[in-house]
């Protein structure tokens, strides 16, 4: 993805309120954001911790919080899709409260 295509999607995610930010001691530690509404439910994705700010409970307690507060309101379900080669986020996100519920396979052809 270029540089300007990164900025434009952030651009937009900010501006509709969808970038949820964990902030520690007046930094951003963390990220999430909400998207793909639907009438009853939303997904959470971009979930991202800089490397230096790892292994802090950092994207747990951003994910955690994100999910609270969509269920708060409007949304009856959440949502996420992660890689099942990353041990780490997918504990993090059982540890939330996300259960597993289906797999897939991205087939390219050419």
């Amino acid at each position: 993805m270029s540089i300007d295509r990164a900025i434009k999607m952030a651009k937009n995610a900010t501006d509709k309120s969808a970038i949820y930010l964990w902030i520690d001691d007046g930094e951003p530690v963390s990220m999430a954001q909400q998207t793909r509404p639907t009438l009853h439910g939303a997904v959470v994705n971009l979930v991202y911790t800089p490397p230096e700010h790892r292994n802090k409970g950092y994207a747990s307690s951003c994910v955690a919080t994100l999910t609270r507060n969509m269920l708060r309101g409007p949304y009856q379900f959440t949502s996420l899709y992660t890689d099942l080669s990353n041990p780490v986020s997918n504990r993090i996100y059982m540890n939330i409260g996300y259960e597993p519920k289906a797999d897939s396979v991205v087939l390219e052809f050419k």
